[in-house]
């Protein structure tokens, strides 16, 4: 885990409900999942709670952390460190601060273990009680919850060359087949979870225009708006929009991206970027629309060296949606890295939206970092107008206000300079 994600807590809660899927497609019963991360914790701090088959025998606890160790199932899971982090969780929930000097990368660290271990210890634990024998109950977690030890779960390529480039290259290696292999073995996993998004969908159904002017990002990745009483309590008056980052988000599909795979040097792409024409899948379409257009640029562009951010002329625009400052690069050069490199194409979904540059400290980004859900707003009525804007191909009329202001229009405003051209023509 890197210094970037083990100080970010929404990511070890992402991995926390993450897990409870993989736990389920396991066939872990739901309402044996909290019993089993109880009785993981419980072992976790020292105890020995009472655990018995199906057949009727009592598990020896002693012997399973032994054997757990030897197998590899959660390395160091059992060492003296994982019991103080919940030492200092109960300090924390104690006196609601951290101890002093603690540092918070190691804390992140350990935090981000402990999640990923506690659900490897509970599937193991189901396992054994219904009848596994240790070994089987092993295997069991490393299909459904990966192995991550680099000498045996990857080539020397892929340790050597892909885990370099691709950024979670080892959960990608192992996630996408698992998922596709239960999609066809256990579709019913995917249509029960299927039923409890349709659930929430129906909490709050959107109307016409909030599905035509959300971003399209939002429908590729399942985004579901959420009741208009949270949005009033959390102080917005656009509709607010969430999402579960699942693992099955992986096999979203993209035959884009497979062409682009099976297109030798990125042929295609050079020729399209050439003549501002795309061949597949939409036929005609142009790679820009007007001349130096900036379109968000992906997330691991951030992390790169400046130079490279040079070559590529990564640099801050507003976005045509929000009017908010996001990383952006042109759409010719992202066309041309997305067909050279099509894994960056992949990687860019595990964080779809646009990156912000602003980062204003609002409610429904307190409430991300504590939950781990991805929520954002939408504000319908500035969208619709920029979406005005961008069909009559009059969005290049706004540049002149934004070089100005520094800023894109309000509504209001768009709505004036809307009067003022449209009454020139």
């Amino acid at each position: 885990m890197g210094l970037a994600t083990a100080v970010r807590l929404p990511f070890h809660l992402r991995n926390a409900y993450s897990n409870t899927f993989l736990l389920y497609a396991m066939d872990v019963k739901p309402h044996m999942i909290p019993v089993r991360y109880a009785q993981a914790i419980a072992i976790a701090t020292g105890k020995e709670p009472k655990i018995v088959t199906q057949a009727g025998k009592l598990i020896s606890i002693p012997q399973m952390k032994e054997m757990m160790d030897k197998m590899g199932v959660a390395i160091g899971w059992m060492r003296a460190e994982r019991a103080g982090v919940w030492k200092e969780m109960s300090y924390f929930s104690k006196y609601g601060r951290l101890r002093a000097g603690l540092n918070p990368i190691e804390w992140g660290r350990k935090l981000g273990g402990l999640i990923e271990d506690q659900a490897r210890v509970a599937l193991f634990i189901d396992r054994v009680v219904k009848g596994d024998d240790y070994r089987t109950a092993a295997l069991k977690v490393f299909e459904g919850l990966y192995d991550y030890v680099p000498a045996i779960a990857l080539t020397d390529f892929e340790r050597n060359a892909m885990k370099r480039i691709i950024p979670f290259y080892t959960w990608i290696r192992k996630n996408t087949p698992h998922m596709i292999h239960t999609l066809f073995t256990k579709p019913q996993k995917f249509a029960n979870t299927g039923k409890v998004f349709r659930m929430f969908y129906d909490m709050a159904p959107e109307t016409r225009e909030e599905r035509m002017l959300k971003p399209e990002f939002m429908d590729r990745n399942m985004w579901m708006k959420a009741p208009d009483w949270i949005a009033k309590k959390m102080g917005q008056k656009e509709s607010v929009y969430y999402h579960f980052d699942l693992p099955y988000g992986e096999l979203t599909p993209d035959l884009q991206r497979f062409v682009n795979m099976m297109n030798p040097m990125a042929l295609r792409g050079l020729v399209e970027a050439a003549f501002n024409i795309k061949m597949f899948p939409t036929i005609g379409a142009p790679v820009e629309r007007f001349k130096g257009e900036m379109v968000p640029a992906p997330w691991m562009v951030a992390y790169a060296p400046e130079l490279i951010q040079k070559l590529l002329k990564v640099d801050a625009y507003r976005d045509r949606r929000t009017g908010l400052w996001v990383m952006g690069m042109p759409a010719k050069y992202r066309h041309l890295l997305y067909s050279f490199i099509p894994t960056l194409a992949e990687g860019a979904k595990l964080r779809p939206e646009p990156l912000p540059i602003e980062q204003a400290r609002t409610p429904w980004r307190r409430l991300t970092y504590l939950t781990g859900i991805g929520i954002m707003p939408v504000n319908k009525q500035q969208a619709s107008s920029y979406w005005e804007w961008d069909r009559r191909g009059r969005i290049k009329e706004l540049q002149r206000f934004i070089m100005q202001f520094g800023r894109g229009p309000t509504y209001e405003e768009m709505e004036q300079l809307k009067e003022e051209i449209y009454g020139r023509d």
